[in-house]
């Protein structure tokens, strides 16, 4: 639709329209530079444990955060791949 100029702008998870538009190979789009919103997300720990381990807490949330981005950009490709395929 983006493309048809059917719609003027488009939002999208950065690492889905990341894939997306690493897919496409065209300069016709651009991206934006902020993004509207941030989402955090979080590995649960009890009070006990955070009180305890500040450090690691803080670094396994580290290590979540970025290794759901590297996940996100590595296999997002293949699953516009597979939707491709349905139509």
């Amino acid at each position: 639709m983006l493309a048809a100029k059917r719609v003027e702008g488009v939002v999208d998870q950065e690492a889905i329209a990341d894939a997306y538009l690493q897919k496409q190979q065209t300069s016709k789009f651009e991206k934006a530079r902020l993004p509207l919103a941030e989402k955090h997300y979080y590995l649960i720990f009890s009070h006990q444990f955070a009180e305890k381990n500040p450090q690691i807490t803080e670094s396994i949330w580290d290590l979540v955060a970025a290794n759901r981005d590297r996940i996100y950009r590595t296999r997002m490709p293949g699953y516009y791949g597979y939707l491709d395929a349905r139509k």
